[in-house]
Parts: C-alpha cells; structure tokens; sequence
C-alpha cells in the first residue's frame, strides 16, 4: 500500500510537472513538505478472560500486542495564527485545522496527502486523507477523499462552492458538492437472523467453525441421560477446540463472526452516489491575547444516484441533514493565565466522528 500511495504520488507530481510547466509545477510544490515516521508504544494491559473446562478454570490465551502508527505523506498547508509548530519535523500526528475550516489563510494551493497504517489495543486500521483546496477570491473548490476505519467512515468528495467575504473575518460559502461513499445504514446480520428464523449457529458454519455435542456420562452407559451434563463443544477452522460451550463461543467468538460477515456483505455492495446542496460560514479573528475561529457546514438536500435500494435515504428517509462544526478558542488573561478550546464535529449519513481539547495554563512567575 505505502508502495502505491508513492507510485500515486510521483504520477500526480509529474502529470502536474508536465500540465503546469516546471515554474508552475514548482510554485505548487514550494512549502510542501513529505514525511515518513514509525512510531510504537506498549498496549493496554488487558483483564484475563477465563472459562471452566473440564471442571477446572482455565485462563484463555490473550496477546497483548505493541501499538504502532506507521505514517507517510505530503502537506502544504499554512497556518493560522493561533497554530504553531510544535516540532522541527512532522511525523504524521499533526491534526491541522486549516484542512477542516471553510476557508484557508491564504488563497492558491493546499493539500494533504497521507496515509496511515496502525495498531490500537490489538485492533489494526488504516485512515487515507488525500485532500486538495484552491481558494480564490469569489470561490472554493476542493477534492477530498477520506478513510478511517476506526471511525468506519469513508469518502471521495468533490465541492464547488462560491464565497463570499464580509468585511476581513467573515466568509460566506454555497455550492453543490458531489459524493461517492459505502452502503451506509445497512444492517447485514439483522436481515440474516430474520432470513434464518435466529439460527445464530449457521453463520458460524459458513465461516469454517464446526461444533459436536458432548456430554458427562456420569451413568457410564454411553447414552446422554436426563440430568446429565451436556453442551456443544466448537472447533475453528483449523480444527483446533476454541470453546467448550455455546454459552463461552458465542461470549469470545460469535462476535468476530458477526463483524466479518457485516465486512463481507458491505464490501459487496455497490457504492453509492449523490449530489448535495452545502451551505457554509466561517469566522476568523486573531490578536496576540485573544482568537476566534469558528466554521460550520450543512448539506441540508440531496439527489441520490445509482442504486437506490442500498441508498441511505431510501433506508433512513428521502432527506436528511449532513453537517460539520468546528471552534478553535483561545485567551490570555493577564500575564499567567490562559484558557483554550478546540473541537470538531461531522455527522455524515448517520456517522458521527470528532475530537475535543479544552484545558487552562497558568505559568509560574
């Protein structure tokens, strides 16, 4: 994948060396700047899990393994006035607003191209955001694909929007946006439990899992009697025994099945189209002691395309509300103290994802 995403990356440089010609191609470049970092840290100690078998508590195998976050990418982007750079050198961490706001600080260019691959309490994802801006004086248009399966959010959007500036802080967008994203609101395992009359077992029969009934024959005489002990032991598909009871697979297992086969069936599913109405603002005031950056957009319409049996309108109602928010706030008050606020919040088709920072500083004279 990191191979790819570089191949992508120089095919995009050279296209644009060739379109724009070297002194555009390296205009474009200038304060552009590639990263590549590795990073790793110990995991969260887990509680142990325990099961009866044979009559005895045994403790189940659990690995916790090292967290790591492998990043690389390209940025150009410039700060607002409140940002300041924390480090000499990005590594990929960096969550920068000025890729969320409305509108940039400065007009022309700006992108971020990154992927990142990661480990967080023995659960691996992935998140790719490949965004590009061109901000001018009466519009906005911007390219952004979004991946982050943690989130389980993901997205190609193309926006055109046209601006309008009040005064030196305050900006108006409105435009249309055209998006293409996954079968969203869809519930695979409810329809298969209906489909199946609640037959919870077949699932696991699909995905390689066997299960044999056994018993206690306290009697001896090898014919499961009334009153005697009896479960399903279940075997995964390796052939090994992984659970000595209904009760103890579907508590540690059942789950993961159900997980992968929700995967599968969206995977299959054909992805889905839509043109919608945005309508944003974005407020900006920056002083030494004092700051305000605030942003807000909503996609109040919009005209679904292509399969509409899987659409989330059709699932969830013809219309509904996407929207994002952010607040970037911070003062100084006196010579000691400070108090700051930052935050992000989208829901799209249903989906919420976001952040929030607040704290005090008080500095020690």
């Amino acid at each position: 994948m990191i191979r790819k995403l570089l191949l992508i990356s120089v095919l995009i440089l050279l296209t644009l060396s060739n379109a724009l010609g070297q002194s555009a191609a390296k205009k474009f470049l200038k304060y552009s700047t590639f990263y590549a970092s590795f990073s790793q840290s110990n995991s969260m100690v887990q509680e142990s899990m325990y099961a009866v078998r044979d009559g005895v508590l045994t403790t189940l195998p659990t690995q916790n393994l090292p967290n790591y976050t492998l990043s690389v990418g390209l940025r150009k982007l410039a700060r607002f006035g409140y940002e300041n750079k924390a480090r000499a050198f990005y590594d990929g961490s960096e969550v920068s607003m000025t890729e969320e706001a409305n509108v940039g600080n400065v007009s022309g260019f700006e992108y971020v191209f990154e992927y990142s691959n990661a480990r967080l309490t023995n659960r691996e994802a992935k998140s790719q955001r490949y965004f590009i801006r061109h901000l001018s004086k009466f519009f906005v248009s911007e390219i952004d694909f979004m991946q982050d399966e943690l989130s389980d959010i993901k997205y190609l959007e193309t926006a055109l929007k046209l601006r309008l500036k009040v005064g030196k802080k305050l900006n108006f967008t409105a435009g249309v946006a055209w998006r293409r994203h996954p079968a969203y609101g869809v519930d695979p395992i409810t329809d298969w439990m209906s489909t199946n009359d609640g037959a919870w077992w077949l699932l696991a029969y699909d995905y390689g899992y066997t299960d044999q009934w056994t018993y206690m024959d306290s009697n001896d005489n090898d014919i499961y009697d009334s009153g005697e002990w009896g479960d399903w032991e279940w075997y995964g598909p390796e052939g090994n025994l992984v659970a000595e009871t209904d009760s103890e697979f579907r508590r540690y297992r059942y789950g993961n099945i159900v997980n992968q086969y929700n995967r599968d069936v969206k995977r299959s599913l054909p992805q889905q189209y839509q043109f919608s109405a945005a309508v944003g603002l974005d407020f900006y005031h920056y002083s030494k002691d004092f700051w305000l950056h605030a942003w807000g957009n909503v996609m109040p319409y919009h005209k679904e395309l292509g399969a509409y049996e899987y659409s989330y309108g059709r699932l969830h109602g013809d219309q509904w509300v996407d929207y994002n928010v952010g607040v970037i706030f911070g003062a100084k008050i006196g010579k000691n103290f400070g108090i700051f606020t930052e935050g992000k919040y989208s829901e799209y088709w249903g989906r919420p994802f976001g952040s929030a920072t607040m704290g005090i500083n008080y500095v020690i004279l």
